[in-house]
């Protein structure tokens, strides 16, 4: 009997095994492949993007979260889009996507771009942080759903620091912070309770500054006045920008339901395009050619394997690729980086 249950128990766990390894192939071979769709005329792009859009993408599908698209998919195919004549135009929707004002204005630049081919580009709004709202503001007009369950929450600019001295204090924990100038206050959290005069200076300055620009920013895209900014800001009443306040103050152009903007621009659903879904162009160049290398998260030697980190081992690999490539004439080095390792820093600059 044991050895009739043994005998089983191992065939389960080889059904179990050899079930694990399909399932496996095929989720990799979902994951891998190519998914497009096929564009016929009177199609509309849509721009949906989401979660964290970074310079460049690694991956070709959306897989366990992970973003599709980054900005530099996106700057290839709206140069195809350009010239792509089932192209009719492009729709923003954007859902909670994180970018930095650096990436936002070069998304605008692009819109800018696909504009002056004279075809249109229209957002709609459901519900929207101050980033979505940002990349909307490239459009040529901004549709907001009307529902009081609708709305922008479009907040300003702000910036806070968690101090744990108390807490290490309490465990028995001693800290011993090394920095260099009244400003490096990276380890204030560690060795303090509160903030110093030097770091409130500091904050100070740079919120100020990215506040002042952030509301320029407004006045350009959106053609609003410094008054009209200024009351948005500090005196509305609501925290989410809503419906009648919105059209009144020119944060959006008009009031509907997207159904109502399907009709007015003639957009057929069954047109629309995700941007993802947008088969990638593909630039057969002969010759001499110029390379982009994106180098995107903090920089450190630990290699994480998915490209979310810059180590000189990852840098140094793609850059003796393309030193053997003789068609390969000059290197464009994109860094999109909070900082990190000053040693690694180092290394990656001293390459040869």
């Amino acid at each position: 009997m044991n050895k009739k249950w043994f005998a089983f128990g191992c065939l389960s766990v080889v059904v179990i095994v050899v079930i694990f390894f399909v399932g496996s192939f095929r989720m990799m071979k979902n994951f891998t492949k190519t998914n497009t769709k096929k564009i016929t005329e009177g199609s509309w792009l849509v721009l949906d993007l989401k979660g964290p859009v970074n310079e460049h993408s690694l991956y070709s599908d959306s897989f366990l979260g992970l973003s599709s698209v980054g900005l530099s998919d996106i700057m290839e195919k709206l140069a195809q889009a350009r010239t792509d004549s089932k192209i009719e135009g492009i729709i923003l929707k954007p859902r909670s996507a994180m970018m930095g004002m650096a990436e936002v204005n070069q998304f605008h630049n692009l819109i800018k771009e696909f504009k002056m081919t004279g075809k249109p580009v229209i957002a709609y709004i459901d519900n929207a942080t101050s980033v979505d709202y940002f990349l909307c503001s490239a459009a040529d007009e901004i549709w907001l759903n009307p529902s009081q369950s609708a709305g922008i929450m479009l907040n300003g600019i702000g910036a806070t620091a968690v101090f744990y001295k108390d807490l290490l204090t309490k465990l028995g924990v001693k800290v011993n912070v090394i920095h260099a100038g009244k400003y490096k206050s990276a380890g204030d959290s560690y060795s303090r309770n509160s903030m110093s005069n030097a770091m409130k200076e500091s904050y100070t300055v740079v919120l100020k500054e990215r506040f002042a620009k952030l509301k320029k920013f407004l006045e350009l895209s959106r053609g609003m006045t410094p008054e009209q900014v200024e009351h948005l800001y500090q005196k509305r009443d609501n925290f989410v920008v809503k419906g009648e306040y919105a059209y009144k103050y020119g944060v959006v152009d008009t009031l509907g339901y997207e159904g109502d903007m399907f009709d007015k621009f003639g957009i057929d659903e069954d047109k629309l395009v995700k941007i993802s879904k947008y088969g990638r162009p593909s630039f057969p160049f002969p010759g001499d050619k110029i390379a982009i290398v994106y180098a995107e998260g903090p920089i450190t030697p630990v290699t994480t394997g998915r490209g979310s980190t810059i180590s000189a081992k990852q840098i140094n690999k793609v850059l003796d690729k393309l030193q053997k490539d003789t068609n390969v004439k000059a290197v464009v080095l994109r860094v999109n980086s909070p900082g990190g390792s000053a040693l690694e820093s180092d290394i990656i600059a001293k390459q040869d």
